[in-house]
């Protein structure tokens, strides 16, 4: 028995290792190109703030912030801005008058001023005459007679700023990002304070905590699923789970923090299992408010997915007693669960936006959630101010939804993304071919069902999202619908060797 446990445990951490390195390193799909840079612009949101904490900058209240320097505006730490070389221009230095081309931001707008100072990568120190804006450049006239250059005065990236008295400026600036409460950033902010490294070693040491997260909500949903259903169901999550390139390019990026998704599906399937027992039930109720509060406080996001993906296996249990076994007992105590779960995921969410209402207004609570409405939840929802000009406005749902069964990419590793309508319509055929034999499970015909409402929850309730993230929300299909799919095909094709 105790060698029995022991190679069970030795087999669980093998399944977490394996997600783990493939999330961190994407070893397993080098035809997923996008692993190394995927939502660059987005991390950086929390990467700006370690930056910036560590220079000393003061981030208020906020934890998400856009940082800006000399150079540009954060969006990669691989890209930290290149200065204009033209017929003008070498390396940012003028080629015909005392001038330097900076970025044109809010950092130096505030510090590149007249009667400021530049000190350069050779030590001068240089006055400032007088800048202005110029579109995406900012121009500084400097207090010198003949133009300069790179060779003498060094590149720009490693000039300063000195205020009028001689006092070094802050190297850089950051614009609050206001979207959400960015408690992801507040954490990794504070995490990183006690990593003694270089900002890309501690982003690299972070990316890693979040793979391993991932890889650890992933393999608890396994083992669940095969205490809750059979082997074959539980080998098709995690065959999912491992080589989806679009669950691995979001499992390490420190703004998605894509296991906080999971963690509500987690709590709702180990509610499914033990739903019988009253303590159990109410454990799961307090971590699902908890689960769902820590999301929206990282993000609003997939909220609707998430929400019906904690809700999901209750679901298939809740139709399964009430209209196949007719259970009306189980039924009851089912339904009476998912009205509970239900209120504990609304309170959570209603909790976090509160908190993120209190911090945008300044203690204005309902002039707070006012906002959250008008400038984000409507640019979701339907689109209403987005990048899309109001193309999202006017787009049909249904068209939303049809763009997301044209995959850009593979389902899982070697397999083309332009089979994933036939992998729709395949467990449909297998439904009616067995019902006609009378051998349909209605199990399996309630999941497919449910997981496809999951799924495509978030395509028609943020049409807008949807509409302009098309590089990006094709994740959504791996709460649960992918998995279901490939299940039923196997599962036919298991029936058909054993009894045919």
């Amino acid at each position: 028995m105790k060698r029995m446990q022991i190679k069970r445990y030795l087999f669980i951490m093998i399944l977490f290792f394996a997600l783990t390195v493939n999330y961190a390193y994407n070893l397993l799909d080098v035809g997923n190109t996008a692993f190394s840079l995927f939502q660059a612009d987005s991390e950086t949101l929390v990467t700006g703030m370690i930056i910036a904490d560590r220079q000393g900058i003061d981030t208020l209240k906020y934890g998400l912030s856009r940082y800006c320097d000399n150079a540009g505006w954060l969006f990669s730490l691989d890209d930290r801005g290149v200065f204009l070389t033209d017929e003008s221009w070498s390396e940012g230095y003028s080629k015909w008058e005392p001038k330097i081309l900076l970025s044109n931001n809010i950092y130096t707008q505030t510090y590149a001023v007249p009667g400021n100072y530049v000190r350069f990568g050779n030590g001068e120190v240089v006055l400032i005459t007088a800048a202005w804006g110029d579109g995406q450049y900012y121009v500084v006239q400097l207090d010198k007679d003949q133009p300069l250059d790179s060779v003498q005065y060094g590149s720009l990236h490693d000039m300063a700023l000195l205020d009028q008295i001689g006092e070094t400026c802050p190297p850089g600036a950051v614009l609050p990002y206001c979207s959400q409460f960015g408690l992801q950033g507040k954490v990794f902010r504070r995490l990183a304070r006690y990593l003694d490294c270089g900002v890309e070693e501690t982003v690299a040491v972070l990316q890693l905590f979040c793979a391993m997260s991932a890889a650890a909500v992933f393999v608890l949903i396994v083992l669940l699923i095969q205490k809750k259903y059979n082997d074959l169901m539980s080998a098709c999550f995690y065959i999912t789970f491992l080589l989806s390139p679009w669950i691995v390019n979001f499992a390490r990026n420190l703004y998605w923090v894509e296991f906080t998704w999971f963690i509500p599906v987690l709590i709702g399937l180990a509610c499914s299992i033990y739903v019988a027992d009253r303590r159990d039930r109410v454990i799961c109720y307090i971590s699902a408010f908890i689960a769902i509060t820590v999301k929206c406080l990282c993000g609003y996001e997939y909220i609707t997915a998430i929400m019906l993906g904690m809700c999901s296996f209750l679901l298939v249990d809740f139709a399964t007693y009430c209209f196949i076994r007719r259970d009306r007992v189980r039924a009851k105590l089912l339904f009476r669960t998912l009205f509970i779960m239900g209120c504990c995921a609304l309170i959570g969410f209603a909790v976090a936006v509160c908190i993120h209402a209190y911090y945008r207004s300044g203690g204005d609570i309902p002039q707070g959630i006012q906002d959250i409405m008008r400038l984000d939840a409507a640019r979701r929802m339907q689109g209403v101010g987005d990048e899309s000009g109001g193309a999202s406005q006017n787009i049909l749902t249904w068209h939303v939804c049809g763009f997301y069964f044209r995959f850009s990419t593979e389902i899982i590793t070697g397999i083309p993304g332009n089979l994933f309508p036939v992998l729709c319509i395949v467990p449909i055929c297998i439904f009616a071919c067995n019902y006609q034999k009378k051998i349909i499970n209605w199990n399996d015909v309630v999941m497919y069902i449910v997981f496809m409402l999951t799924s495509i929850s978030w395509f028609v309730l943020a049409k807008g999202h949807s509409y302009i993230h098309l590089h990006m929300n094709y994740v959504l299909w791996y709460f649960g619908y992918v998995q279901v799919c490939f299940y039923v095909i196997c599962r036919q094709a298991v029936f058909r060797c054993v009894f045919m």
